[in-house]
């Protein structure tokens, strides 16, 4: 992945929430002999966007000791503006770029806004 392909990211939601909080859910596979760097790299992407308005706290949850190498990180946003702001801005785009040479694979992003951070999602039901 590029910075110039980094993913946009959506949310389905109304005029109205913008106001409701956003949890922004990140998926990275790291490359088994980076992990090291993507730890170090992690401990500066977090305060950068901690620094940004509206962010309300990350989450890191690390691979374990065996098997696939995937990181999911949580971030919360006041909201969707706020999100969109973190995401696309040149702090994170650089960042990204800098990550890239650490990650098997694309980053993945998925949000969620309002009421879907309540309830969980029943079978069939569509994933965004």
């Amino acid at each position: 992945m590029t910075a110039k392909d980094a993913p946009e990211v959506t949310a389905e939601v109304d005029a109205a929430a913008d106001v409701e909080p956003v949890v922004a859910v990140i998926q990275h596979e790291v490359r088994p002999d980076a992990v090291e760097r993507y730890e170090a790299w992690l401990a500066r992407i977090m305060p950068a966007a901690a620094a940004f308005a509206g962010h309300r706290g990350v989450q890191v949850i690390r691979p374990g000791p065996t098997g696939r190498r995937r990181y999911t990180v949580t971030a919360r946003f006041a909201s969707i503006g706020f999100a969109k702001a973190w995401f696309e801005s040149a702090t994170r785009r650089e960042l990204m770029r800098e990550a890239e040479p650490l990650l098997a694979g694309d980053e993945a992003i998925h949000t969620l806004a309002g009421l879907e951070l309540w309830f969980e999602r029943g079978p069939g039901a569509p994933v965004r």
